[in-house]
């Protein structure tokens, strides 16, 4: 094979795999954390736990790119985010990267049933949130100290504001996906 046929390859390959996308929206995952993490905290909850910085960008990734791009988001972004900031907290991470994966894979099902829902989002994160309170009642060592009921209720109610600002998010995206 020729240099210029294997670089042809090459370029398919890195396009069907979305790698620039994924590399943009990667950066996008840390850039966006750290921004709000700047934020002074809310009567001492963290402004990452309130504005769910952390769910934009597999959020995006999900409603523009192909699924594997969201679930690598999700993945890698709190740990690429820890190794540079030191947040999310290390003993956060298990249950920050489950949480991502399970909302990007809720979105992504959601939008194979009822592309035009416009509270997908809000489904997808109750569900990522009802997936870590059942882990934490199975597993309670994935994050040591913490009671599940209490998790559940801080979770939702802290990140309403956060809740609120994907449903704008996802509303938007798809207002202009329509036109």
């Amino acid at each position: 094979m020729s240099v210029s046929n294997s670089i042809l390859v090459e370029e398919k390959i890195f396009s069907r795999l979305q790698v620039k996308e994924t590399l943009l929206l990667l950066s996008l995952s840390v850039l966006l954390p750290f921004l709000v993490h700047l934020l002074p905290e809310l009567k001492g909850i963290p402004m990452g736990a309130i504005l769910l910085a952390m769910f934009f960008a597999p959020l995006i990734a999900v409603r523009f790119y192909k699924l594997h791009v969201g679930l690598l988001i999700a993945f890698f972004s709190p740990l690429i985010n820890f190794s540079i900031t030191g947040n999310p907290k290390a003993i956060l991470l298990p249950i920050m990267i489950i949480q991502l994966v399970v909302f990007v894979a809720g979105l992504n099902l959601l939008g194979k049933f009822k592309s035009t829902l416009p509270v997908s989002s809000l489904i997808a994160y109750i569900f990522c949130i009802a997936v870590s309170f059942v882990l934490l009642l199975v597993v309670p060592s994935i994050l040591p100290g913490t009671l599940p009921g209490l998790f559940l209720l801080t979770s939702l109610l802290n990140a309403l504001p956060g809740v609120a600002l994907l449903i704008a998010v996802d509303f938007t995206i798809k207002k202009f996906q329509k036109d």
